[in-house]
């Protein structure tokens, strides 16, 4: 397989910011338990889609890839695998699964790989369906989706090429661990190559920085929200995004007194500069975790830092040694039953997945009659968020030190509802 410098699935990086391409080709290989878990669901829905066969009796015999069959990840895999073959008509369409397809005339660069999780190619309907599956909780859109549009370009080049006319092209993202309700993005044919245009300029100028043997210039470095949000260097502490920060907030983060100048000016803000300085917030926050950890990484690893030492933190719960034996002794000391136990009533989620298992269907909605759940926080989120507004309808703060909820969309305030949602 050719390798692949400027990655689809990263162009939402090197698109924005054309160093980061350089960045990640000298950043170090490193896999997660959420990654391994994206690569199994993708490796059995591949082979259900090809076989024809449900994702209970492929779990496990992919090259051994499994995903877990006790939490609800197979019906949602399930679901995709449906969508897929729901979408395919055997008798006119041509289907493409985990392909690999050549980018090269779609960057304009040799050399040039990505693999699309599904396409479909309907001549008859002169369409064209592109989907891709997300396995992560990481709410992803399909609509301006930069890896959806490259591999929808390379699709319509491959069907161009076999003599196909198309008009339409859909872009799906499939994400059934957010919601099983597909994300579409729908554009006519001639939409895709408008797009290109600018595409492939900027995968110039990151194929130039990936190519080079040294840093790239500082002007190549182009922080922003998105682009930094899983960016090695922004891990590893980037200058560039430190010096975005500082000049949006306007602060220096190595001047005490610039901080908590900015600090005390908070609620004389206006809601417009409020508004322009909040999308920082998630990158400081992350800025800030990620400085923590390679502190502490470097220093635990023999690194000497000016002014700071390794110490114990706080110490774990303290627990019984051998609990058998500990039993014992309580025994002697002839504590009472509670004295000696707690017990407490199993979870709605614990409960719910026995009767699952069991196929006690009647049994599951009885218990769901008597099951309450709070509902969320108030919580700040770009427009184009997908829930519902709230309706802020006498909601009293008991706790205004704000905090991220998730990287890159949204943040929540401990506050009380006292009605309206």
């Amino acid at each position: 397989m050719i390798h692949s410098s400027l990655s689809p699935s990263s162009a939402y990086r090197w698109r924005r910011c054309p160093a980061s391409a350089w960045v990640a080709k000298n950043a170090p290989n490193e896999s997660s338990v959420e990654a391994e878990a994206g690569t199994a669901a993708h490796a059995i829905a591949a082979y259900c889609i090809e076989h024809d066969m449900p994702v209970a009796e492929a779990n496990g015999i992919v090259s051994g890839k499994k995903i877990p069959a006790d939490d609800g990840s197979v019906k949602l895999l399930q679901e995709y695998v449906d969508l897929v073959l729901l979408l395919y008509n055997p008798d006119n369409d041509l289907l493409f699964v985990e392909k690999e397809l050549d980018l090269s005339d779609i960057y304009r660069l040799s050399n040039q790989r990505g693999t699309v999780d599904a396409a479909i190619i309907s001549p008859d309907a002169c369409t064209i369906r592109v989907l891709d599956l997300k396995w992560g909780r990481g709410d992803v859109q399909a609509e301006n989706n930069d890896q959806l549009l490259i591999y929808a370009a390379a699709v319509l080049s491959e069907a161009t090429k076999m003599g196909c006319h198309i008009d339409r092209v859909e872009m799906i993202i499939f994400q059934p661990r957010v919601s099983t309700v597909p994300r579409i993005w729908a554009v006519d044919a001639t939409e895709i190559g408008n797009r290109l245009v600018t595409l492939c300029a900027e995968a110039q100028i990151a194929s130039v920085c990936y190519d080079s043997d040294v840093p790239p210039a500082d002007d190549k470095y182009i922080p922003g929200e998105k682009q930094c949000r899983w960016c090695y260097a922004a891990k590893t502490g980037c200058e560039a995004q430190m010096r975005f920060i500082e000049r949006e907030l306007s602060m220096n983060f190595t001047d005490g007194a610039s901080v908590n100048a900015v600090t005390t000016k908070i609620p004389l803000l206006t809601n417009e500069r409020l508004a322009t300085m909040y999308p920082c917030l998630n990158m400081l926050e992350k800025l800030v975790g990620d400085l923590r950890t390679e502190m502490l990484r470097r220093m635990v690893n023999g690194a000497a830092m000016p002014g700071y030492k390794i110490v114990e933190g706080r110490p774990g719960n303290r627990q019984w040694r051998d609990e058998a034996e500990a039993e014992k002794l309580l025994r002697r000391f002839k504590l009472k039953f509670d004295e000696m136990y707690t017990s407490t009533l199993s979870s709605p989620t614990i409960v719910e997945r026995v009767l699952k298992k069991a196929g006690s269907l009647a049994r599951l909605e009885k218990m769901n009659a008597i099951v309450y759940r709070k509902p969320g926080r108030p919580a700040v989120a770009i427009e184009t968020d997908p829930r519902p507004p709230m309706v802020p309808v006498d909601l009293e703060f008991d706790d205004i030190s704000g905090h991220a909820d998730q990287p890159g969309n949204q943040s929540t305030t401990n506050l009380n509802v006292k009605g309206g949602s």
